[in-house]
């Protein structure tokens, strides 16, 4: 029922009827208004299903506290999941309490749009990248209120993984460089540029980051005998 913009009452009369499932396999019922009145038949939902590959349950009408239980259930009952959305969920600083969750998780793409994360929350999933999903293909970060700094910090995680192979973060604050420097961090990895999506939504102008500045090779020489002098 992905995209159908049901209501609560529907969503409802929905998770009622897979109550009495325990086969499924995919679920997906991101982009509606269930509203957290889900959170319970969810819970006992993705509890029963244990062969789950793919959860969706983002920008449902979830709120922080309703993702974070169900995100500690999906970390616990249903090992086998590959693609998980919690896409605008109002995460905000909560979002690494369930994204500590999966350490060791087998998800090969996921989806964090619109949940406020921030530059600081970026620099904490890129730390967290660099130990946890190995087998991560697709992340999407879009309209999370990312700066040039996050989001290169973001692109050295994801650019060690072998198996990745696309980044999505639109709708963001990131500057002109930042998005070359990305460019060069991939190429130098040995994967395309094509690895990120489009920024046709950015808004450089916002960006609270400035440009590391660039030094010629006489500074850099004038540095290190400065450096030799004072050691």
């Amino acid at each position: 029922c992905f995209g159908s913009r049901i209501s609560s009452t529907g969503g409802e009369a929905i998770l009622e009827s897979l109550l009495s499932k325990t086969g499924l396999v995919h679920l997906d019922i991101s982009s509606n208004n269930f509203g957290d009145g889900a959170c319970e038949s969810l819970a006992a939902i993705l509890a029963q299903n244990p062969n789950l590959v793919t959860i969706r349950i983002g920008n449902s009408g979830l709120m922080a506290s309703s993702m974070i239980r169900l995100g500690h259930i999906i970390s616990t009952c249903n090992e086998h999941v590959q693609d998980l959305d919690i896409s605008s969920s109002q995460l905000g600083n909560n979002f690494m309490s369930i994204i500590n969750y999966f350490i060791d998780s087998d998800i090969r793409v996921l989806n964090l749009d619109e949940n406020m994360i921030g530059n600081e929350g970026a620099e904490s999933l890129a730390d967290f990248l660099e130990d946890a999903l190995p087998n991560l293909e697709t992340l999407l970060v879009n309209d999370n209120n990312l700066c040039s700094n996050g989001a290169l910090a973001i692109v050295r995680a994801v650019a060690k993984k072998t198996n990745f192979k696309h980044l999505e973060m639109d709708f963001n604050f990131i500057s002109e460089w930042a998005i070359t420097e990305m460019c060069d961090i991939l190429h130098r990895s040995g994967k395309p540029s094509s690895v990120l999506g489009k920024f046709t939504l950015n808004d450089p102008e916002r960006d609270e980051d400035n440009k590391p500045e660039t030094k010629t090779d006489e500074q850099l020489k004038r540095d290190a005998q400065q450096h030799k002098q004072g050691a």
